[in-house]
């Protein structure tokens, strides 16, 4: 079996500047305070880049979060592989994967609208 300071001597630290997702959130690295024993873990400042808690503080025990990984590039492919399709708001004729027909009269979008 594996102890955690083994698994913890394996994962990447992120350096400042870069983007990580912790907690469901997605946060700008602003510092790294390396521990100043190897048994102790990293301390990472952190501040929110989403649009409901921009700029909110978040200090991190980095080995110590469930769920904490940066973020790279990789998790944008697939917008790569699926390109942006223009919108269409008259009928085309006809239902294709060139373009998405939004229907406004639809009770879903004029609630969505309404708000």
């Amino acid at each position: 079996m594996q102890s955690l300071a083994d698994s913890e001597s394996s994962v990447r630290i992120p350096s400042p500047g870069e983007i990580v997702r912790v907690r469901q959130r997605f946060y700008l690295v602003e510092e790294v305070v390396q521990s100043r024993r190897k048994s102790d873990s990293t301390l990472l400042r952190l501040s929110c880049i989403e649009d409901d808690a921009q700029g909110q503080p978040l200090e991190v025990l980095w080995e110590r979060e469930i769920d904490a990984e940066p973020f790279t590039g990789e998790q944008w492919d697939w917008r790569r592989e699926s390109p942006v399709r223009p919108v269409v708001f008259q009928d085309p004729g006809e239902v294709t994967d060139e373009v998405v027909h939004l229907f406004l009269e639809h009770r879903i979008v004029q609630r969505l609208l309404g708000r």
